[in-house]
Order: C-alpha cells, then structure tokens, then sequence
C-alpha cells in the first residue's frame, strides 16, 4: 500500500540545499501502515513532511543516510508508536 507520490531517495542532503525546504527534519519510523515490515526515513520540511523517503530493512541502514550535521533527537511520549527517533 506504499504512496506512489513518494520518492525514495539516499542523498537526502542533495535535496535539503537544492530545494526550498526551510528548516530540514528527518523522521525514522518502524512498520507503518504504508510500507508494513520496514524502516522508513522521512524529510519534513518544518512540520509537514515531503515526499522524499528512504526505505530498508535495518535501522543501521536507514541511518547510514542520515546527513552527518544533522544531530539524533530520541522520539517523545507523545509521538506516534512508530517513530523510533527524529533527526534535525
């Protein structure tokens, strides 16, 4: 059931200085409804997400395309179950 809007990408850093994204977060979430059985790493821009994302079947994986200046924020009682961590 994945969203065909999506587009699945491994340089998220291209895309955060080539576009009008304002303030770049990435969201990692396990086992969404979309995309059941997978890690996903998700751009936001400020608080909407975009359309690029990253799937894989490891977290190690996921992370591996974390920019490295971005810095690792641990997920909120508040978020939904399937955040694992967020990344600004």
């Amino acid at each position: 059931m994945a969203n065909t809007n999506d587009i699945i990408t491994e340089d998220y850093t291209d895309i955060i200085y080539k576009t009008d994204i304002v303030f770049p977060m990435i969201v990692i979430y396990r086992n969404t409804l979309d995309y059941p059985g997978y890690f996903v790493s998700r751009l936001w821009n400020i608080n909407k997400p975009t359309q690029y994302m990253n799937l894989a079947e490891s977290l190690d994986t996921i992370c591996s395309n974390i920019p490295a200046h971005m810095v690792r924020l641990n997920r909120q009682p508040n978020d939904d179950p399937c955040i694992i961590e967020k990344w600004i």
